[in-house]
This record gives structure tokens, C-alpha cells and sequence, in this order.
């Protein structure tokens, strides 16, 4: 790519049918944990009653544009359209200094100026644009919406064709009233069970999840539980819908029903992580349930196509029988569901994976690596925080655990600063605790690693805590072990295998951290005359 080409990262979003979940899936969706805590936003649905003519199912997530400006994946800038568009003659420049930047411009646009749109030179409509780079020998920008058939895809306009769609995309009605420059940013953001088993609850009483993501402050019609269904409720809804069109004999609006089934799918990744972290017990008894009503929702979708194209009213009969189906399927489902869920994760076995017994054992500190860890620990798998490499073959979750960044400005000089394997960097960083935190480790194929918690204490603070490994089945006491550490940076080792649980008891008035977790195949060079287990 040459420097009159800049293009800016982006990734297909498994959420396609608003810009705004599209958009900002498709710029953060590299980051660990940004797809993530989107999907467990989108748990809810919600769907407008009254108009069959204008059917709108959509996520429930508070104000439509929430999980943009609420997402702690970007960081964003806003400025007011008029000034961004009004000096013609520097939109482009503008917009190729903040692509440079690493920043993508969102913006909305006329359609009727973007050959890629498919009412190019038909109508006026405004929409919610994403440009992710430009190439300056064509005078062409990178660009990003629902294109041609409606799918969301990267395509290409001229500049002169961005001008003509912002000079006057802000007099029409639209959702983006600001130009926002978005860049993502590294972040740690935990997952929030209570809130997600919230969102859960919510949909199977059909209740308002609005309120969970206040202020509302654009729609706040939102807030009128009369003017919208929720939940198990938005059901009836698309049936009635359905039935309206049958007795008028008219075309069926496909949208909605697409964003059904793309609830599924993000509801399937849901319920994977929630399985995969041990929040979701039982994971065997629910997932070809939610595999099954997935597939029924594609099914209703592709029916609804059919009767679109051909007017065959069995098509509508097969979807509002399908429809009644999935509605009391998920009721059950959800049922069984939040029943099982677990606030305090405990990984659990699955019947394909291979154990080895639950054992720990103390085997020694390293005081000299400090943070250079890359070619000694971790080519079984490991955890920094800011970059994960664990295969299937080991689980682990963390419970009562905050993460801290302290400084990402290394230099040589921060010996302890953790390492990152991808790229030169290094950072000081840690998931810190205080009281009742613990760490759940499951080893799935049989064999046993060795484990290292780094535990950097940067600027003098005194780190003292024990650690305790515990049977994660009987949670009898396997080994323990006190870390003290100031101004510092130690690997504790410990010989693990099966399903262990690692509790902390800090014993300081500072908190306890760690900075990185590291599993190590097991030879001689890292397993020398070590002291007893304590």
C-alpha cells in the first residue's frame, strides 16, 4: 500500500442490520472483549405496535446511537455537521488528517450522491456512513454501509461524490445528528453477568430494558412501555403483522425478520462465552436448543423472501406457525436458562475433553526475568490483559477481579513493564483484587503445565497476599503459598492440572495484582531443583 493509499482496520460484524451496531462492530471487533460486550448489550429486543406498515424490531439497548457513544472500546470525538461540512473546499483534507490519525469519520450522507448505494440517483434519503480510508491517486474514499442489496460491505466513492452527499444530508431526517471521529482504543472491560442475566430476565416477563441504559435522551418514547412490545411479547407483533398481510394480500418488510435471526446468532455467542467461562452451567442441555430456534428463525426469514417473490400465502401460514413455535420455545429455553446461571463462575467438564487429576504444587519464584517473559513462559497459553493466546484446551475465569493500567510508556529502562508478543510494546498493567477473588482454571486435554503469575509491584507499594490453590470439584486445599513483592517483578511457578480454583486473601492495605498468567509446557530447563510446596 503505497502513501497515497490509507486504509483503516476493518472487520465483517456479526450484527448487520443497523449501521450503528455494524459500524462500530466493524472498527472494534479486533479488540479483546469489544465484540463481546456489544453482543451482551443486544440480549433484548423491542418492536414498535400500531403500524404493520412500517414494522421495526430492534435491540433494546436505551437511544438507538448508545452503543456508539457508550462503547468503551472508542474514543470519540463529535463535532456539529454544518461546521464539518460547510467549508467545502476542506472536507477532504479534513477527512484524510483524521483517517491518518487512525480515526474513522461517521457521518451521515444523501444516498443519492453514492453510486454504491442502491437508491443512487432515485431518492433522498439520509444514512449513517463509515469512511475507513481513501485512495489518493483515484481520489476515492473508503467507505463502509449497506450497499447494492442492503448488505453491509466496504465499497468505494469519489470524493467529489462524499461532498455533493454531505451538503445537505443534515437537512434530512436521520438518526446521526453530529460527524463523530471513532478510534478504538485498548481496553479490559469485564463481563457483566448481573447486568446480562438482567437483560435475560427482561426478555422472558417482556419488560422495558430501556431504563437499564439511561439517560435516554433522543427517544424518549422509548420509555412508553404502551408504544412498544419487549421481549416474548414482540412475537405476537410479527404475527399479527403477518396476518394483516395475509388479509391484504401485501408485500412482508424482511428487515425485522433478518434481525431476528441475527438476534439468535449473537444470543448463540452469548450463551457460548457464558457456557465457556462457567457463568452458563449445563451448556450441553441449552445450546442445540438455541442452535434450533436460530435455525428457525432463518427459516421464517427465507419463507418471508419466498412469499415476496411469488405471493404464495402458505409461505405466511408456515411463518406464523413457525413464529408461535420459537416464541414458546424460547420461553422455556430462557427459563431453564437464567435458572442456571451462576454469578460466581465455576468451569465445569464437558463429556469430548480429557482430565488429569486436580493437583497443584509450589515449585519456585523467578526474580530475574521480570518482564521479558516471550521465549520462556507461556507457549502452552497466556493472559496479559491486554492480549490473550489460550487455546480449547485450557479455560480459565476470573471472579472479583478489577483491571488497572498504570503506564504504557515503555522505555528499555521499565524492566518490569510486561512484554507484549505482538508488536514492540510493553505495559504495566494488572487485574487487582482486595478480598473473595478468585481465578478458576480448568485443563481440558489431560496433561499437566506449569503455571506463572507474574506479579509486578511497581512504585514501591508493598504486595502481600496468599495464594491458595484449591480442588475446583471438592475445593479441598491442594497448596499454598504467601507472595511478598516491592518495587518488583516475581513469576510464582506452580505444577497444575485438572480443575483447580486459585483463591487470594490479600494481606496489605495496598491491593493485590497480577499482571499476566502463563502456561508453560513442562521440561527441564524450567523445572530445576525447586523448593517443597509449602
Amino acid at each position: 500500500m503505497t502513501k497515497d493509499v490509507k486504509e483503516l482496520s476493518w472487520r465483517r460484524p456479526v450484527i448487520t442490520a443497523f449501521p450503528q451496531y455494524a459500524h462500530v462492530l466493524a472498527v472494534i471487533g479486533e479488540y479483546k472483549g469489544g465484540e463481546l460486550w456489544l453482543l451482551s448489550h443486544c440480549v433484548q429486543l423491542q418492536i414498535n405496535r400500531g403500524s404493520f406498515s412500517v414494522l421495526n424490531l430492534d435491540f433494546c439497548v436505551g437511544d438507538m446511537l448508545n452503543t456508539v457513544y457508550h462503547c468503551p472500546y472508542l474514543s470519540i470525538e463529535a463535532f456539529d455537521i454544518e461546521e464539518f461540512t460547510g467549508d467545502e473546499s476542506r472536507i477532504v483534507e479534513k477527512i484524510m488528517y483524521y483517517i491518518n490519525q487512525g480515526k474513522y469519520v461517521y457521518l451521515p450522507v444523501d444516498w443519492f450522491y453514492i453510486p454504491a448505494y442502491e437508491c443512487y440517483g432515485r431518492s433522498h434519503a439520509a444514512h449513517d456512513i463509515l469512511v475507513l480510508g481513501y485512495d489518493d491517486e483515484k481520489k476515492e474514499f473508503i467507505i463502509a454501509d449497506f450497499f447494492g442489496d442492503f448488505r453491509y460491505e466496504k465499497s468505494r466513492c469519489k470524493y467529489l461524490e462524499l461532498i455533493a452527499a454531505c451538503r445537505d444530508a443534515y437537512k434530512l431526517p436521520c438518526i446521526l445528528k453530529k460527524v463523530l471521529l471513532l478510534k478504538p482504543c485498548e481496553q479490559v472491560v469485564l463481563f457483566d453477568i448481573k447486568n446480562v442475566k438482567s437483560l435475560f430476565e427482561d426478555y422472558l416477563r417482556s419488560r422495558n430494558s430501556n431504563r437499564r441504559f439511561l439517560p435516554v435522551c433522543q427517544y424518549g418514547d422509548f420509555l412508553d412501555d404502551d408504544s412498544f412490545a419487549f421481549g416474548l411479547n414482540v412475537y405476537q407483533v410479527m404475527i399479527e403483522s403477518l396476518e394483516s398481510a395475509m388479509q391484504r394480500g401485501c408485500g412482508v418488510s424482511i428487515r425485522s425478520y433478518a434481525i431476528m435471526y441475527e438476534h439468535k446468532i449473537l444470543l448463540g455467542e452469548v450463551c457460548s462465552y457464558m457456557a465457556d467461562k462457567g457463568y452458563l452451567q449445563n451448556d450441553e442441555n441449552f445450546m442445540p436448543e438455541v442452535d434450533i430456534v436460530r435455525e428457525q428463525c432463518l427459516v421464517v426469514r427465507n419463507l418471508l423472501i419466498k412469499y415476496n417473490m411469488r405471493g404464495d400465502k402458505t409461505n405466511l401460514v408456515k411463518s406464523i406457525k413457525l413464529l408461535k413455535d420459537i416464541r414458546n420455545r424460547e420461553e422455556e429455553l430462557f427459563e431453564k436458562m437464567i435458572n442456571n446461571m451462576k454469578e460466581e463462575p465455576v468451569l465445569y467438564r464437558c463429556r469430548e475433553d480429557k482430565y488429569g487429576e486436580n493437583y497443584a504444587e509450589y515449585v519456585g519464584e523467578d526474580r530475574q526475568t521480570l518482564g521479558n517473559w516471550i521465549g520462556k513462559y507461556g507457549d502452552a497459553g497466556y493472559d496479559i490483559f491486554l492480549e490473550t493466546e489460550i487455546g480449547r484446551r485450557i479455560s480459565i475465569v476470573y471472579y472479583n477481579f478489577l483491571y488497572k493500567k498504570w503506564s504504557d510508556d515503555w522505555t528499555e529502562g521499565n524492566a518490569l513493564y510486561v512484554k507484549r508478543k505482538k508488536g514492540d510494546g510493553a505495559f504495566a498493567a494488572c487485574k487487582y483484587f482486595r478480598k473473595n477473588a478468585y481465578i478458576d482454571i480448568l485443563i481440558r486435554d489431560g496433561l499437566q503445565y506449569m503455571l506463572s503469575i507474574y506479579v509486578l509491584a511497581w512504585w514501591k507499594h508493598n504486595r502481600r497476599f496468599c495464594i491458595r490453590f484449591m480442588d475446583g470439584d471438592n475445593k479441598v486445599l491442594l497448596c499454598s503459598y504467601e507472595a511478598a513483592a516491592s518495587d518488583e517483578g516475581i513469576y510464582i511457578n506452580f505444577l497444575v492440572s485438572g480443575h483447580v480454583r486459585i483463591e487470594f486473601e490479600n494481606r496489605s492495605t495496598d491491593i493485590g495484582v497480577i499482571s499476566g498468567m502463563f502456561f508453560s509446557t513442562i521440561n527441564a530447563d524450567n523445572l530445576p531443583n525447586m523448593p517443597a510446596a509449602k
